[in-house]
């Protein structure tokens, strides 16, 4: 047998292992370090350039600022200067001197990027831009065009204003020949020498909405990095202040940015949130046709498009719905701009075309306006309140299609808007004087709640700017406290004394463009229109039956109070007996206002005050006789000799010669109505059979009154003898048919 030794292994003691180890773990921490160096060197690096971004939003930001700054520093200096007045316009605005010696000085400061943003010659205010522009395509490094449009595959958007607006949409043709027949009404431009080329954008856009582009340029307003501003021209930069000290452009004042604008005046838009439309109620003064219908038609309370004065009697019909010949009478298109307008509701006259119907607590208690909120831009126009698409009004007056309306919207932008606010001031910079009266009372007074609405407190406040010399607010508004007194009103209000002074110094001021002032055009009236003025303030809103809250049943009381709410008291019952029916009562409010008497600057003058005034006038041509006697025979009544000859011009109820009878003779002769000669025949006595008599009678309710008067009186004698039933029958029988149709085949 063979035996054969194995080597026994020794154990290991693990060295070899744990380098291993080791060499792992130091790669993986290099790994980690190397991945978190590099995750934060990205980012540090997106960092930096979120940051830089965002310094280049806010210098975008800040840059853009400067635009309006600009602009608003140029509406300050152009109106700050009580010594000259101003008017605005889109672009620009005019100042002129109101001193006698330099009545026509003129300054225009353009409210749109240019080198020469300040004018004092008003011929070179446009005509020198207008030159300066003719080659303004091939100036890329001056000029700019802030009407470049956006193209969108088959859409173009423009930024100001579409060219499009000038032919779309077509109006429906009209006779006569008018030369505007299509777009927004009023809107039209030209090129005149100003060359534009068909480039590419031109091109593309007159494919598309074949009008082509219409450009605005204004000059590129550069500034470098010491914040200096200027322009280019032939490569030179010059600077908009030459005064002010500037490096210039070198290797360290680089030009850093560039910017333009143009400043638009909203107050000449269309406002989408009041502007309704609708014809003003007026007081009817002479006749016709209109006069008519303001008698026959007056607004109901707060139909406010009818309201003279309120905003909502400006029309948007030229803009959304153009061409239309009658729009306050196109009811199908008025509804449309009610519904679309906030506040402004359907109902009430209808714009003048139907009487209040006081049958409807809606109409009589006045419309409810509705809750929508204003449109804070113009897009928001789109989307009514309950978020779906609003409805236009179209050329037609039809609605404009669904698939249309953003297409109109986009058109039609540049002439809306939702805030057109003018400034609260007169064109001499300073404050205006409120059309509207309030008590002479205080808010710590007594009476003071029983003399305010909440409207008059409202008011009130919006008419004060400023405090006098006490620290107390000015207030440009009239104040009444005496309807009784000629002189309380003014000698004892000291405020109404400030405000008439105020109203003559505005007066004695220099218009400027004219050169003169209302004290030389009127120089022995002015103070009389200053008072009448002030007079016709004091008597306006007489009865104002809100003051009386909950107690409104007290604005139609009709008996004389000592503590009445109202500025004028109801007039004293008219003299004479003391029966009812010659009692002559009014509510509060109605009662007279006495003219006021104002000595200014020892000239006397007089107002109109309030008294009891004819509401109409109307001329009634009344044909005058005397008749026959208290008892006249059949014959003299329809044509008989026995009581005389008859009288000439004379027709009886058949058309025959006939004498007028007592009752007629103080009144109109009414027009021979048609059934009157089928009822009475020749001579007065009917011969009609009944089957032909009754179906005359059956129009009984369509009859005017005189002739159911005589229906009424005469029928017995007339038709009774002719062997019908007795007029009372007739009547039974009526009431007793279908829907009180009387017929015939009744009595058969």
């Amino acid at each position: 047998m063979k035996i054969s030794k194995q080597p026994v292994e020794k154990p290991s003691n693990g060295k070899s292992n744990r380098k291993g180890v080791a060499l792992i773990l130091v790669l993986t921490v290099m790994s980690l370090a190397t991945i978190m160096i590099l995750t934060f060197f990205s980012m540090a690096k997106n960092e930096n350039k979120a940051s830089a971004t965002y310094s280049r939003g806010l210098q975008a930001e800040q840059i853009a600022e400067q635009a309006v700054n600009v602009v608003i520093a140029q509406i300050r200096l152009a109106t700050k200067d009580a010594s000259y007045t101003w008017a605005s316009q889109p672009g620009a605005i005019r100042t002129w001197s109101t001193s006698s010696g330099e009545s026509n000085s003129f300054k225009g400061y353009k409210l749109y990027s240019d080198d020469k943003i300040l004018e004092t010659d008003e011929t070179k205010l446009v005509d020198e831009d207008f030159a300066d522009a003719q080659t303004w395509e091939k100036r890329p490094d001056e000029f700019v065009d802030l009407n470049e449009p956006v193209i969108r595959g088959e859409k173009v958007y423009f930024p100001i204003v579409d060219p499009s607006a000038r032919d779309l949409p077509e109006w429906p043709k009209r006779s006569g020949g008018e030369e505007d027949d299509r777009g927004v009404e009023g809107f039209d431009f030209n090129f005149g020498n100003l060359k534009i080329s068909s480039d590419h954008i031109n091109a593309a856009v007159a494919e598309r909405n074949g009008v082509g582009h219409l450009p605005l340029p204004v000059k590129w307003i550069y500034q470098l990095e010491d914040g200096t501003l200027g322009t280019l021209r032939a490569g030179n930069f010059e600077p908009l202040s030459p005064e002010i000290d500037s490096l210039g452009i070198d290797e360290n004042n680089q030009i850093v940015a560039r910017f333009a604008w143009w400043a638009d005046d909203e107050s000449s838009k269309l406002n989408v949130n009041t502007h309704a439309g609708g014809v003003a109620w007026d007081t009817p003064r002479a006749g016709g046709d209109f006069d008519l219908d303001l008698g026959r038609h007056q607004p109901a309370r707060h139909e406010w498009q009818r309201y003279p004065g309120h905003p909502a009697t400006t029309h948007l019909a030229p803009v959304l719905a153009p061409g239309i010949l009658d729009i306050v009478r196109n009811k199908s298109a008025m509804e449309i701009i009610y519904s679309m307008v906030p506040r402004i509701v359907q109902g009430g006259s209808e714009s003048g075309t139907r009487k209040i119907d006081l049958s409807n607590p809606r109409e009589r208690n006045g419309l409810i306006a509705d809750t929508n909120p204003l449109y804070p831009s113009v897009d928001e126009l789109i989307m009514a309140p309950d978020r779906n698409l609003n409805v236009f009004p179209q050329a037609d007056g039809r609605p404009v299609p669904k698939d249309k309306i953003q297409e109109t919207m986009e058109r039609v932008r540049f002439f809306l808007t939702t805030n057109s606010r003018s400034p609260e001031t007169t064109m001499f910079n300073t404050p205006r004087v409120c059309v509207w009266p309030v008590h002479d009372s205080e808010p710590d007074d007594e009476d003071y709640e029983l003399k305010y609405t909440e409207f008059d407190k409202l008011i009130r406040f919006c008419c004060r700017v400023g405090v006098d010399e006490r620290g107390k607010a000015c207030e440009y508004i009239f104040r009444r406290k005496n309807a009784d007194s000629a002189t309380s009103d003014y000698q004892d209000i000291e405020n109404n004394k400030v405000l008439y002074a105020y109203l003559d110094s505005m007066t004695s001021k220099n218009i400027p463009w004219a050169g003169s002032s209302f004290a030389s055009k009127y120089p022995d009236d002015r103070y009389q229109i200053l008072t009448q003025i002030f007079d016709y303030i004091r008597c306006t809103n007489l009865h104002d039956d809100t003051l009386f809250r909950n107690d409104w049943k007290k604005a139609f009381a009709t008996a004389n109070s000592s503590t009445h709410r109202t500025f004028t008291n109801p007039r004293k019952r008219h003299p004479g007996n003391n029966t009812e029916e010659n009692q002559r009562e009014v509510f509060p409010g109605h009662g007279q206002v006495t003219p006021i008497r104002i000595n200014y600057k020892s000239i006397d003058t007089m107002g109109f005050g309030r008294f009891y005034t004819l509401s109409e006038v109307a001329v009634m041509a009344i044909t005058l006789a005397q008749g026959p006697g208290n008892n006249p025979s059949p014959a003299e009544l329809f044509g008989g000799t026995s009581a005389g000859p008859l009288w000439p011009g004379f027709k009886d109820l058949s058309g025959n010669s006939a004498k007028p009878s007592p009752e007629q003779a103080y009144s109109n002769f009414p027009p021979m109505h048609f059934d009157l000669k089928e009822l009475t025949g020749e001579n007065g006595n009917s011969t009609l059979p009944v089957e032909e008599l009754y179906p005359l009678l059956a129009r009984y309710d369509d009859y005017p009154g005189w002739l159911t008067k005589w229906l009424d009186d005469n029928y017995n004698s007339v038709f009774r003898p002719m062997g019908n039933p007795d007029w009372k029958q007739v009547i039974e029988k009526r009431n007793e048919a279908p829907d009180g149709v009387l017929d015939w085949k009744h009595y058969t």
